[in-house]
């Protein structure tokens, strides 16, 4: 499964309870998200779910829409592009 596909229902489910706590630390933990209130971290945990990738590991590619947001807990992500212009 690569990163920007959807896990089913009741997959999805199971990991937003199961891993909430977790979700709930690494959020509240990180320096972007720094400031934000109990009840914001806990908005966004409950739509929130642990994903680990493999090294050179697809996660998005360029185009795709922007549905998704990712805070990096651990490693180093590269982006690359093509060097397109827009507009």
């Amino acid at each position: 499964m690569t990163a920007h596909q959807d896990p089913t229902p009741a997959n999805a489910t199971k990991l937003e309870t199961s891993h909430k706590p977790a979700l709930i630390e690494a959020i509240g933990a990180h320096p972007f998200l720094k400031g934000l209130s109990e009840g914001q971290i806990s908005m966004l945990a409950d739509c929130a779910m642990l994903k680990q990738f493999e090294p050179n590991e697809l996660i998005f590619q360029e185009q795709e829409p922007a549905n998704r947001f990712y805070l990096i807990q651990d490693g180093k992500v590269a982006l690359e592009s093509e060097g397109r212009e827009t507009g």
